[in-house]
């Protein structure tokens, strides 16, 4: 027998017009928030999604456009945003882009047509496709893009890390431990998060009065297998860097993969600072010293603000940053 709205009174001790007041998409108080949506998950009352569509003018459908190239970081950003929303009556469409421009496409205009009332985007590098859909949408829905800025496009909220300051403290960790001769693995030459955790790395040098070699700048895709293929490029080198950083997960995951194909000790034959998540500290060994992305905190910030942005007639648009930490593991030597 199905529960209906009399049970989650019960079980509550709330009044029905407290509650019917929350399905319609009316506030409530926070405390009586939580115990009706409690109530909701463990009675397994059905919300007529529907129904209260029409009395609130919402879709109750939020679209969520990720990157195929980054779906590790994607991942545990997805299910966070995914959990807050859906407890808030709210349904996720993910779009995964970043196959091909016509496909892209098709995808972007399937998601524009289920009328969502809100979208949160992380851009695949340099995809002209959704900059340009992006840039001839009408509709004033509330905007939020991760991980990267798109130039030219205010129309967004931005949350993303400071890449810059992120990566000049790997690299500052590296000469704190007496490191000249690091190499730097990046995605596309021309995306946003990759020019921006350059910038990290040059500066740590150039402060530290270091030479910038060309030769140990190598860019990649943010993938398993480009994180092999750079790392690969740098032991064809014939002067070979004594510590490598690399900037995102999945090219990390490729340089150890490398690595160990080739009998190569990490934090021996080869120091190495990763990017992102916290995992590599734990499950490898030795543990990968990391550049930890805060990305439950940026998961929550954006699904709160975004909620917060649906109860209003204009949105703030002002990018906030997040700041990223190191965790230390015993993939970096000190050299004497």
């Amino acid at each position: 027998m199905e529960a209906t709205i009399k049970d989650i009174s019960e079980k509550t001790g709330l009044s029905l017009g407290t509650i019917s007041n929350y399905l319609n998409g009316r506030n409530v108080k926070e405390i009586n928030r939580i115990l009706i949506e409690t109530a909701i998950e463990e009675l397994g009352y059905n919300v007529n999604m529907s129904a209260r569509s029409l009395k609130t003018k919402q879709s109750k459908l939020i679209g969520l456009v990720v990157p195929s190239s980054e779906l590790t970081f994607s991942a545990k950003l997805v299910s966070v945003v995914e959990k807050i929303l859906s407890k808030k009556g709210f349904m996720v469409m993910i779009t995964v882009i970043g196959h091909s421009p016509l496909i892209d496409y098709q995808k972007l205009i399937n998601l524009q047509s289920r009328n969502a009332d809100a979208m949160i985007i992380i851009p695949s590098t340099n995809n002209e496709t959704l900059e340009k859909w992006l840039k001839s949408l009408k509709s004033p829905i509330p905007i939020i893009i991760l991980d990267r800025i798109i130039e030219d496009y205010n129309k967004a909220k931005y949350v993303l890390v400071n890449n810059e300051s992120a990566s000049k403290m790997a690299v500052d960790y590296l000469i704190h431990k007496n490191h000249k001769l690091i190499s730097i693995i990046g995605g596309d030459m021309d995306g946003y998060t990759t020019i921006e955790r350059m910038k990290g790395y040059k500066k740590s040098l150039e402060e530290n009065d270091m030479e910038i070699n060309p030769d140990y700048i190598i860019y990649s895709d943010f993938t398993i297998r480009g994180g092999y293929l750079a790392c690969e490029k740098i032991f064809q080198l014939k002067n070979l860097p004594s510590a490598i950083f690399v900037t995102n997960y999945d090219m990390t995951l490729g340089v150890i993969e490398y690595l160990n194909e080739h009998n190569i000790k990490i934090g021996e034959g080869i120091s190495l600072i990763g990017f992102d998540l916290d995992d590599l500290t734990k499950i490898v060994n030795p543990s990968i010293t990391m550049i930890i992305q805060p990305i439950k905190e940026m998961a929550e910030y954006t699904a709160y603000r975004l909620l917060d942005f649906l109860k209003r007639e204009y949105y703030e648009k002002t990018p906030i940053f997040f700041t990223c930490t190191l965790k230390e593991g015993g993939s970096v030597s000190e050299l004497i």
